[in-house]
């Protein structure tokens, strides 16, 4: 990662962190699909960034349903310092390890609100 995109990724993590604070769902959401934007770009793999992009595209609405589950977004902005924090001291498997950790919990989190899904249908039919 250059210099450069190293201080595009932490300005948009600071971003966050305010709409964190602020508890502004809608623009966290805004300002998360750009900061991981950021990481896809610094693999410099033209190919990897594409793919990533459409999959987070592909996966915004589910993405944002997520944030809106009780302190979500505080423990998403928590997930992105680990990341943040091994990026800039250059740990690639802390990074690997942060972001790995990171995307994980969405599966996670995405099951648990399937499941709660369909436990309501089943209750209220």
């Amino acid at each position: 990662m250059t210099r450069e995109e190293l201080a595009e990724l932490e300005a948009r993590h600071e971003a966050c962190r305010q709409l964190a604070e602020e508890e502004r769902t809608d623009d966290y959401n805004a300002e998360n699909s750009a900061f991981h934007a950021c990481i896809y770009r610094a693999t410099h793999n033209g190919f990897i960034a594409k793919e990533a992009m459409r999959l987070h595209a592909m996966l915004q609405p589910y993405r944002r349903i997520q944030l809106q589950v009780r302190n979500r977004v505080k423990r998403s902005f928590e997930e992105h310092e680990a990341v943040v924090t091994a990026i800039r001291n250059g740990d690639d498997a802390a990074a690997e390890k942060a972001m790995r950790d990171h995307v994980l919990v969405q599966g996670d989190r995405f099951h648990d609100m399937l499941a709660a899904l369909r436990s309501d249908s089943t209750h209220g039919s």
